[in-house]
């Protein structure tokens, strides 16, 4: 009797790898934005890709440093310091202007002056507050609304999203068992024609999972796209 050999489970992603690689997809969508002249843009994803490199410098000195220094942060603390992961949906992390300061501190060389910082920080600030319209289409679905979908079940979740597409929604939000503790997003923007939602089972790029490391990628993304995400 012979038995199939097992293929060994696939490393866990590091937390490094994550937070350069959306940093990666950040500048790129900033680049081409620069090249279409939307300035708008970049100033909402440029500043994400120096946070997430930012943060990546923090938490090769210290993973604690990515905490912030407040009563109710306890728990994040206690998380970095004994398990040192962004994966758990407790953790909660500093934002750009805590990132830039810290690394000024622990950082030498840093190359920005305070104004410098300043302007990075503002340039997103500005770009969220203005690119927020009115008539923005909110997603609207809660992730109760939806079914705790198995990974194999993709064509259900391609017809959930397709019918909120038909309603006019730009997007739905749902839990999935894979990853139980993150919702996932199907985002739909305003490119999508009808018929273009498709069942790829098994596919990296099919569902796009909002943990902690790629919340703020994932909400510029959104807001790119004129989605604004309910909580």
């Amino acid at each position: 009797m012979t038995h199939e050999p097992h293929e060994p489970a696939p490393e866990p992603v590091s937390v490094e790898t994550t937070l350069i690689t959306s940093a990666s997809r950040s500048i790129e969508l900033a680049l081409t934005a620069w090249s279409a002249d939307d300035t708008w843009l970049v100033g909402v994803l440029a500043p994400t890709a120096v946070e997430h490199l930012g943060k990546v410098a923090l938490w090769r000195r210290n993973p604690a440093l990515l905490v912030k220094l407040t009563s109710n942060m306890e728990l994040s603390l206690f998380i970095l310091t004994t398990r040192a992961t962004l994966a758990d949906p407790r953790v909660r992390t500093i934002g750009l202007d805590e990132v830039l300061q810290r690394l000024d501190r622990c950082v030498d060389d840093f190359g920005l002056t305070k104004d410098e910082a300043g302007l990075i920080t503002n340039a997103r600030n500005g770009s969220v507050h203005v690119g927020l319209p009115s008539d923005s289409t909110k997603v609207g679905l809660f992730p109760s609304d939806l079914t705790d979908t198995d990974p194999r079940a993709y064509p259900e979740t391609v017809r959930w999203a397709e019918a909120a597409w038909l309603e006019g929604l730009s997007g739905v939000t749902y839990m999935c068992r894979h990853y139980n503790s993150s919702k996932a997003f199907c985002l739909f923007g305003d490119r999508l024609s009808r018929g273009a939602l498709q069942a790829l089972p098994g596919h990296a790029s099919t569902r796009v999972f909002a943990l902690p490391s790629d919340a703020e990628w994932l909400a510029s993304l959104a807001l790119a796209m004129r989605v604004v995400i309910r909580p």
